[in-house]
């Protein structure tokens, strides 16, 4: 009676929705937690902090710079830089802690703290040597660490080659030079800022750290020269090229000959190193992307230096044969896509064990019930 009342397709529906539901409580340990991938470090934990928002959130990060060739005695700032589930640089992230040290190889050390997101790494002798970064922020439900490597080589410094002989005292020094500046001579180097000429040789010492700074190596000029450092107001130069901002600090560098009169644009026989200060405006997107140009006037275009910045005064300095205007330029950052982190969760709600387990029954007994049902059907459709 009950086969020929129910048609066997509901039957066979019936068995199928138990078998799907038993196929389901199988994977009950799946559904229990959200899905999460961490393929920046070793994996999540058990976290006891605060819900985050996603622009709170520790998603990946970058040290700036990767790797690192150094000389023995020279000190270079290392940072991270932290990206938020949006895929933005946000180094204020809630909760983070960071620990550097050595995994491997010599030659150099971290100086000072090695519990910060920048870290000073001091060379001290040649060879090569593997620094690592833990980046750790306690979240709700996960400790989230970020994994990094940092390769520093510090080789001896090849030697200097001695410059050509270059003819000396020719010409008459100049009588006035507008502006403070100095007298260029050939077989002398010399230190300017906009205060005139300055003691020592280096224009990288704290002491200069917030002026303008270029620094003329000997046997730059074959004659006498008047040069002069002067701060300018950066809005007043023109536009740098799309893909940088103007900084917060530019410096026009001016050679005069015997008479007074200015030569721009003015080419050395051997590059100056020009530095320049920074503001931490300028270094909010991370210290690589700060950089120093210089506005060549016969093309009318900003060319941008190889620059080096000095955390420890905070100047961003590159060598160029060719003086003129200079500028800090920020670089723009492209669009960052978000990698690794955390996956999206299977879900807003999760079953509980003790609702699986009442689904599972349940999914045995339609099962059974249908293949009895089947049974009887047959049975009953079988001629007496």
């Amino acid at each position: 009676m009950l086969g020929s009342a129910i048609p066997r397709r509901w039957i066979i529906s019936l068995a199928l929705v138990g078998l799907v539901t038993v196929f389901a409580v199988s994977y009950a340990a799946v559904w229990s937690s959200p899905a999460s991938a961490d393929s920046e470090g070793p994996g999540p934990g058990a976290g006891n902090g605060t819900p985050l928002a996603a622009d709170e959130t520790l998603n990946s990060a970058q040290t700036l710079p990767t790797g690192l060739t150094m000389y023995p005695g020279q000190q270079v700032a290392v940072s991270v830089e932290l990206l938020d589930l949006n895929g933005d640089v946000n180094n204020d992230l809630p909760g983070v802690n960071f620990v550097w040290s050595v995994k491997a190889g010599n030659g150099s050390v971290i100086s000072g703290a090695a519990s910060k997101r920048t870290v000073i790494i001091q060379a001290n002798s040649a060879g090569s040597t593997t620094f690592e970064v833990f980046v750790h922020q306690d979240q709700q439900s996960q400790d989230w660490e970020v994994y990094r490597e940092v390769v520093v080589s510090v080789s001896n410094p090849a030697p200097t080659a001695t410059p050509a002989p270059l003819p000396t005292n020719s010409g008459t020094p100049p009588a006035s030079i507008p502006n403070a500046g100095g007298v260029v001579t050939p077989e002398g180097s010399l230190l300017l800022s906009p205060d005139g000429v300055e003691s020592g040789s280096s224009p990288e010492s704290l002491a200069l750290k917030s002026k303008p700074v270029v620094h003329i190596p000997v046997g730059s000029v074959s004659n006498f020269f008047g040069a002069s450092v002067a701060s300018v107001d950066a809005s007043s130069l023109p536009d740098m090229p799309s893909q940088y901002l103007m900084g917060s600090s530019a410096a026009s560098i001016t050679f005069y000959d015997v008479n007074g009169v200015a030569q721009d644009p003015f080419t050395l026989l051997r590059a100056a190193r020009v530095c320049l200060p920074t503001a931490s405006s300028d270094r909010a997107n991370g210290i690589s992307n700060v950089k120093i140009l210089r506005y060549n006037s016969a093309v009318n275009q900003w060319v941008a230096l190889t620059s080096s910045y000095n955390a420890i005064t905070n100047q961003v300095c590159g060598n160029t044969s060719h003086l003129s205007n200079f500028a800090v330029g920020v670089q723009q950052l492209p669009a960052t896509p978000v990698s690794g982190g955390n996956l999206p969760a299977t879900g807003g709600w999760s079953p509980t064990n003790g609702l699986l387990s009442l689904i599972g029954v349940l999914g045995f007994l339609l099962v059974g019930g249908g293949f009895v049902t089947m049974r009887r059907a047959k049975q009953a459709s079988r001629p007496e």
